[in-house]
C-alpha cells in the first residue's frame, strides 16, 4: 500500500516545480501548473476518484475532483492552488523536501503544498467511507492565484 499520509504527499508535491511566471514569458518544467495538474490527475485516477482537467491557459489549469454522497447531507468544497511563488533567492534546493523534526521545508511547504496535502489525505480517507455516511466532496486545486487568479475566476463561472 502506498503512504497516503500528509507528510509523504506533502514531500511528493514539493518536488513538483509549479513556479507562477508572474507575468514573464518563462518557459520549461520548472514553470506553470502543468506538471501539478498531471499529479493530482494521476493521483485521483490511482484512487479511483472520479476527476477532471479545466485547461485555461497552455499549461495552466484547474483540476477539479468530486465524491457523490448523500444529497441530504451539506456539500464541503476544499480548495487549494497549485501555484507558487518562483524560487530564485532560496538558499536550500528548493524542490527537494527537507524534515526537520516537526518542520518541512520546501518551496510550497506552508503555502499551499501542506493544507493540499491535507486536503489529498483526507480525500482518500472519505472515499473509502460509504457515501450515504456522507455529504458530497468537492476539491478544487486552481491555478494561478499568486498573480491573476484566472483559476478561481473560470472556477467561479462554472458555477454561475
Amino acid at each position: 500500500m502506498e503512504d497516503d499520509s500528509p507528510l509523504a504527499i506533502l514531500k511528493e508535491l514539493i518536488r513538483i516545480p509549479s513556479q507562477n511566471p508572474m507575468g514573464h514569458q518563462r518557459q520549461g518544467a520548472r514553470w506553470n501548473e502543468r506538471g501539478m495538474s498531471e499529479w493530482l490527475c494521476r493521483f485521483f485516477a490511482r484512487h479511483n476518484v472520479p476527476h477532471r482537467y479545466d485547461e485555461i491557459e497552455s499549461d495552466r489549469g484547474n483540476v477539479i475532483a468530486w465524491l457523490a454522497g448523500n444529497m441530504s447531507k451539506p456539500t464541503v468544497l476544499l480548495d487549494a492552488h497549485q501555484d507558487t511563488v518562483p524560487a530564485e533567492g532560496m538558499s536550500i534546493d528548493p524542490f527537494e523536501p527537507r524534515v526537520d523534526g516537526a518542520r518541512v521545508s520546501g518551496r510550497g511547504a506552508c503555502d499551499v503544498k501542506g493544507a493540499m496535502a491535507s486536503i489529498l489525505a483526507a480525500l482518500v480517507r472519505l472515499s473509502r467511507v460509504e457515501p450515504e455516511s456522507r455529504g458530497n466532496v468537492i476539491v478544487s486545486m486552481t491555478c494561478d492565484v499568486e498573480l491573476n487568479q484566472i483559476g478561481a475566476r473560470d472556477l467561479v463561472g462554472r458555477f454561475k
